[in-house]
């Protein structure tokens, strides 16, 4: 198996069940450069979760121990890439991609815990990009979640007013002010909106006009996780990008969230 792997975990909803997900990066940059695996290889392992359909400690420790012994044996095999897995309602289900599936068959014969095997022609990776990769709204979601989880375990009173900067791009002048009219058009509480009277350039080959949109807020509430997928909703609607939030008040290298 390719040992080329950067993981990245987050959490969404899947079939109104929270989830779990962990996806390996690398496989983008390895689908530029031209794969030859063109099926999607899916099982799961089962197990008697809690209420919210995630294992107790005791159940993830035994799962973990499954999942080790399992990639394990898997790593062994050629030209295997181990995409992600998902953690949700009573189950773990993993997904790799491959050419010819019939050394990963014989290797899950051994696990009678494994269930579900499905394998299915995926030449474009769809399941990749399509289920297993964070949309930008939820790469936002889990940053946000993530961020007030270490705000708080550095004591931080979430309670408190927190000065945020929400920032936009738009590709053209006619979209920034359509999206500018909505949200004054709008009860969402802005302390300042400000915008750019010509296009910057955001890299080398690229030009954008921006909107800085102000708030004065409490983290203690679930409104912050609202205003972010309200902006990405709206952003899209209109052409633009939300690239996320940031506070003076925070550490510089923890200040942009996106």
């Amino acid at each position: 198996m390719d040992l080329d792997q950067h993981w990245q975990h987050y959490r969404s909803v899947i079939n109104e069940k929270p989830a779990i997900f962990a996806v390996n990066w690398a496989l983008c940059e390895k689908y530029d450069e031209g794969v030859t695996q063109d099926k999607i290889a899916q099982f799961s392992l089962p197990y008697r979760g809690e209420e919210n359909g995630f294992p107790s400690e005791k159940t993830y420790q035994r799962i973990t121990k499954d999942l080790v012994k399992i990639t394990g044996l898997l790593a062994t095999l050629p030209d295997l890439l181990y995409a992600g897995y998902m953690v949700s309602d009573n189950q773990v289900k993993l997904h790799f991609y491959c050419q010819d599936s019939s050394a990963l068959l014989e290797v899950l014969q051994q696990f009678p815990q494994v269930e579900q095997i499905d394998v299915q022609e995926d030449p474009h990776w769809e399941t990749y990009f399509d289920f297993l990769l964070p949309s930008p709204l939820e790469v936002k979601i889990n940053a946000t979640d993530e961020l007030l989880e270490m705000l708080q375990q550095n004591g931080r009173n979430l309670a408190d007013i927190y000065a945020l900067e929400h920032n936009f791009h738009f590709s053209d002048e006619e979209s920034m002010y359509g999206f500018l009219d909505y949200i004054h058009s709008t009860d969402i509480p802005v302390s300042d909106l400000k915008h750019s009277e010509e296009a910057f350039p955001i890299d080398e080959d690229e030009e954008m006009f921006i909107v800085k949109l102000e708030q004065e807020i409490t983290l203690d509430t679930p409104d912050i996780f609202t205003f972010v997928e309200h902006f990405e909703q709206a952003a899209n609607q209109f052409e633009g990008e939300y690239i996320g939030w940031e506070t003076q008040e925070l550490q510089p290298e923890k200040r942009q969230i996106n």
